[in-house]
Parts: structure tokens; C-alpha cells; sequence
């Protein structure tokens, strides 16, 4: 279970109250909780992803629609088929890439389109890119 979800959150509850408690100020943009993470029960190994739309969006659909959305089957697809990848170096100016920048990841296509209900495709600058999502709620 996240460390992030707090079960005893209330939805009455200011959002930005909320966020601010369940975060650590050390903690870079990328890697904040969002609402989601707040408020439904997910696996932890979600909040180790730097593309926090990415986060908000699977969560939700598996909240909403758990028969046909698989956190595991994306988990599985992130963590064991290699479909999203952090840049040890960022290519454009040869500078070390950091794994809580959203601009180090990078997506295998058929993850892009296998998962497409959380990726927008205006989201995407190229084919095999994540350019960083920016979160629903930041």
C-alpha cells in the first residue's frame, strides 16, 4: 500500500491541505503526491514514477473501472517489459539525466498504445517519448 494513501481523508477536505500533509518538502515536483494518491488505495510502486498524470490517471481508472483497468498489468509492463525507461543522459546537452525529472523517461510504443486511456496523445512529443506529464492536480 502507498504511504501516500490516507484512508481517513475526507473528500470535504481542502486538496491542498491534503496534498501538503501527505508530502515531504524534499520530495522534487515530479514525485508529489497528487489527490489520487491520497484518496484510493494503490500499490506503492506507482509513486516511484516521475509523470504524475500518468499516476493520477491509472489510479482513477482503476477506482472507476477495476474489470477492464489493470494497475498490475501496467505495473508488470513498467517494472518487467522495460516500457518505460530512464536516460541515464539527456542527448540534447550530453548532461547526466536525474530519475525524478520527467524528462529522463521515455516510453516503448507499444506501451503508448497499449495504454493510450492514460497517455494523451498530445501529451507525447515524439513516438518513444514522455516529455513529462505534467499532473491534473499540481
Amino acid at each position: 500500500m502507498s504511504p501516500f494513501y490516507r484512508p481517513t481523508a475526507q473528500m470535504s477536505e481542502d486538496p491542498a491541505t491534503l496534498i501538503a500533509s501527505a508530502s515531504h518538502e524534499s520530495l522534487p515536483a515530479s514525485l508529489k503526491p497528487t489527490l489520487a494518491q491520497i484518496l484510493i488505495p494503490h500499490h506503492a510502486s506507482f509513486d516511484l514514477i516521475p509523470l504524475p498524470r500518468l499516476r493520477d490517471r491509472a489510479i482513477l481508472m482503476c477506482a472507476a473501472l477495476p474489470h477492464i483497468f489493470s494497475l498490475w498489468e501496467m505495473k508488470l509492463d513498467i517494472y518487467t517489459r522495460n516500457a518505460l525507461i530512464c536516460e541515464t543522459r539527456d542527448t540534447s546537452s550530453g548532461s547526466v539525466s536525474q530519475p525524478w525529472d520527467m524528462r529522463s523517461w521515455r516510453a516503448a510504443p507499444w506501451f503508448l498504445s497499449k495504454w493510450k486511456m492514460v497517455v494523451d496523445a498530445g501529451d507525447v512529443e515524439t513516438s518513444f517519448s514522455l516529455p513529462g506529464i505534467p499532473g491534473l492536480w499540481m
